[in-house]
C-alpha cells in the first residue's frame, strides 16, 4: 500500500511517500518498509 505522511515544519511543508507493507508474524500483524535507497 502506498503511503503518505505531511509534513509542516520550521522550514516548509513537505510529503514523504513509500510504500509499507503488512505481513501476519505469530498471529500478530506486522508493519514493514524498505530502508533502501
Amino acid at each position: 500500500m502506498e503511503v503518505a505522511q505531511k509534513f509542516n515544519g520550521k522550514y516548509g511543508n513537505f510529503t514523504i511517500v513509500q510504500d509499507v507493507y503488512v505481513t501476519l508474524v505469530e498471529e500478530e500483524w506486522r508493519v514493514m518498509w524498505d530502508y533502501g535507497e
